[in-house]
């Protein structure tokens, strides 16, 4: 018999990161989604991960980075547990600390979804999720930013930014398609 054990880990002094850690899981999961970046690492057996109708074999060692309010599940494989650790990762910080410095949208960082599979960023993971609970807060966000900006420079694809439309922009484009196609 399996049993599950899992653990989370907050503090008020880093609002913007949230740490769970599921041991030996056959939980399975309906499609859902997180307003927050979710960035994960399999410790130990293998998933399969849906995102948006696109289907990933994660195994230990893979890392992975889901966009806020992507649709995903991640479930295990011929009933065999599986270990993951996940960092719920507030939108606002981010954009403020990882993707505006570096010109992208939150979403194109990484897509939607991205698995990385590099052995040194895995490491440097699961040594921040053991020091997470011990390290005072600047030195935690520090680190953190550090981490998440490696994941996303080494290994996802620069997407721009999206260029924003003023609001005059877009009335003046709503006027213009009312007079090519009046009501």
């Amino acid at each position: 018999m399996c049993v599950t054990t899992q653990h989370y880990w907050r503090d008020s002094g880093l609002p913007f990161v949230e740490q769970r850690s599921t041991y030996g899981s056959l939980q399975t999961y309906k499609p859902h989604f997180h307003p927050q970046l979710s960035f994960g690492a399999v410790i130990s057996g293998r998933t399969r991960a849906s995102c948006e109708g696109r289907e990933r074999l994660l195994r230990q060692g893979d890392l992975v980075l889901i966009a806020p309010y992507v649709v995903h599940a991640c479930n295990p494989i011929a009933r065999q547990p599986r270990s993951y650790h996940m960092l719920y990762l507030d939108e606002a910080w981010c954009v403020e600390n990882v993707s505006a410095p570096q010109g992208r949208s939150l979403a194109g960082i990484c897509g939607n979804s991205s698995v990385i599979r590099d052995d040194g960023l895995f490491a440097e993971y699961q040594e921040f999720v053991a020091a997470l609970p011990h390290l005072r807060a600047p030195e935690a966000a520090a680190q953190l930013q550090r981490l998440l900006t490696a994941a996303v420079e080494n290994n996802c694809p620069a997407a721009p930014l999206p260029q924003r439309e003023t609001l005059a922009e877009r009335i003046k484009q709503a006027l213009l398609d009312r007079i090519e196609s009046p009501a």
